[in-house]
């Protein structure tokens, strides 16, 4: 079975760089989301908020 002529190889700049940009985006999410579950605590200090408040 042959691939389509739309694929994108990774032997090919434009498949580097939607590989790039994938984990570039994964990655910022990651960083997104420890740093609001790290903020949390404080967060909720501040404005007198419980978990279910929170979320």
């Amino acid at each position: 079975m042959t691939a389509p002529a739309s694929a994108l190889r990774t032997g090919s700049a434009a498949g580097r760089g939607t590989l790039l940009a994938a984990i570039l985006a994964s990655g910022m999410v990651f960083l997104d989301s420890t740093v609001v579950n790290v903020a949390l605590p404080h967060l909720g200090a501040e404005l007198d908020a419980t978990v279910a408040g929170l979320q």
